[in-house]
């Protein structure tokens, strides 16, 4: 597959690649329409930019609209050159059949502090405004990274899908969300969790939807109509992210992603713990909705809570619907946006086998909610219930020392069992125990703690007195 970018500079707030295309194989056809007029401070997301790209991008197309680009214009001409006459003939196929094509767009982030470049690509299958939408993203945190090869394993199934006509929603696939931190390698390892130059945890502190929906509704929200509602606060959101002024990359980043994923009716954020197995995080009025992704993915723990603390992505997309309606209680809001974090098990289960078979898991997830024709087959039995987050035992070490687990993952745990012993360079081993009934579900892999650090995690059905406040590691 080639991919031309052409690229302008813009101030801050945001910089974008000038690029749209449609794929279908590796295919390339110059289409000098397909790309809208770029707006500075305009995301891409904006629905006349959507509805355009998807109305031109049945077929195989490229556009870099740098017309004045020698570079770019070479290039163009370089690949053009390279397809054969029986390739054109493949492309003029694909374009007659306008479901069996998919959009690849791709948008450059301003340069870091360091200076480095970086962009995002995006996939998008299915119409630009076809309901429902689903948003699936991966390597938000860049260094944890099964949700990366799951994720592409998902757009090899879905790219077929396509070409059966099969997608009738609308699917977004951001399989590497965080180009940023996977470039952060010190010491032999990807640091990707944070930002090295500020420290901010790149799944922190996104935008309140909700406040800057507010300011921008038109009117009042109606008392009977959710449609019309539902409408009126994505124009909103997405008015409130175009305006915003960034100061560097991360924040660039954050509202490139958030201008994808926030009118979405399904957003799924992809991790990894350090050591555990499959669990999800979603919101209270999300259950039993979330029971058949549960299901799929055979999760062994759905950890539950309306405001964790932090503002993650999932959270800044769920959270603005009942926000609203709770200041609203009169109108018809409806809770229009199902999110779940879901942690792919541990950082180091990168695995074919587990991604194929969590790949399918997340293709019959998106065929019984409506986004792909088919039959799904039944529900796979739930090997969990869901637990209130604040009844999770976060296992923290009480000094340094090294740690000796005496529990497994997926051992049942009662209040007093001991989890794990700390042991001092010299003087006391330190007992660590249980402090509610559950399931040991999380540790970590290295097994050297210092005061304070988590070094595992217990899915408890009792709320704990000492859960308050942030629920999550940061």
């Amino acid at each position: 597959m080639y991919m031309i970018f052409g690229r302008e500079t813009k101030a801050l707030p945001l910089c974008e690649f000038n690029c749209v295309m449609s794929v279908h194989g590796d295919q390339i056809m110059s289409n000098p329409e397909a790309n809208p007029e770029s707006q500075p401070g305009k995301p891409a997301s904006d629905k006349d930019a959507k509805d355009k790209g998807a109305s031109e991008g049945s077929g195989a197309h490229v556009e870099a609209n740098r017309a004045d680009n020698p570079d770019v214009e070479q290039l163009k001409r370089r690949v053009l050159s390279k397809q054969s006459e029986d390739q054109r003939a493949s492309d003029t196929k694909t374009q007659a059949h306008q479901n069996g094509a998919y959009e690849v767009f791709a948008k450059a982030l301003p340069d870091t502090v360091s200076g480095d470049e970086h962009t995002i690509k995006f996939y998008r299958f299915g119409s630009a405004d076809a309901r429902p939408k689903a948003y699936l993203q991966a390597g938000l945190h860049a260094d944890e990274l099964p949700g990366q090869l799951v994720l592409r394993m998902l757009i090899e199934q879905l790219e077929k899908a396509a070409e059966r006509g099969d997608v009738i929603g609308q699917i977004v696939v951001v399989p590497v969300a965080n180009p940023i931190g996977r470039s952060q390698v010190e010491g032999g390892y990807m640091q990707g969790r944070v930002e090295k130059e500020t420290g901010r945890n790149f799944n922190r502190g996104f935008p309140d939807l909700a406040a800057l929906a507010r300011k921008r509704v038109v009117g009042r929200f109606d008392t009977e109509d959710e449609t019309a509602n539902t409408a009126k606060i994505r124009k909103g959101m997405l008015k409130g992210l175009a305006a915003i002024e960034t100061n560097d990359a991360f924040e660039s980043m954050q509202i490139e992603l958030l201008s994808e994923a926030c009118d979405a009716d399904i957003v799924l954020d992809l991790h990894a713990d350090n050591e555990a197995l499959m669990h999800l995080y979603t919101q209270q009025a999300s259950w039993p909705e979330a029971q058949d992704l549960a299901a799929e993915l055979d999760a062994r723990a759905v950890l539950l809570a309306d405001i964790s603390g932090g503002e993650p992505f999932d959270e800044t997309c769920s959270r603005p619907w009942y926000t609203l309606k709770e200041k609203q209680p009169d109108a018809a809001i409806a809770h229009a946006c199902f999110s779940a974090t879901v942690e792919l098990r541990s950082n180091n289960d990168v695995s074919t086998d587990y991604a194929q078979n969590d790949a399918q898991g997340l293709f019959r997830f998106l065929m019984r909610r409506g986004l792909i024709a088919g039959e799904a087959g039944s529900i796979p039995r739930l090997l969990c219930d869901a637990t209130d987050l604040r009844a999770m035992q976060q296992v923290r070490s009480p000094c340094e020392g090294l740690i000796d687990y005496k529990l497994r993952l997926g051992d049942r745990v009662r209040k007093g069992d001991v989890i794990a012993e700390i042991i001092p360079a010299e003087g006391e081993i330190e007992t660590i125990c249980a402090i509610t009934d559950g399931i040991l579900f999380a540790r970590h892999n290295q097994t050297w703690a210092w005061t304070g650090k988590v070094i595992g995690k217990v899915a408890g059905s009792e709320v704990l007195e000492e859960r308050q406040g942030h629920l999550l590691t940061d």
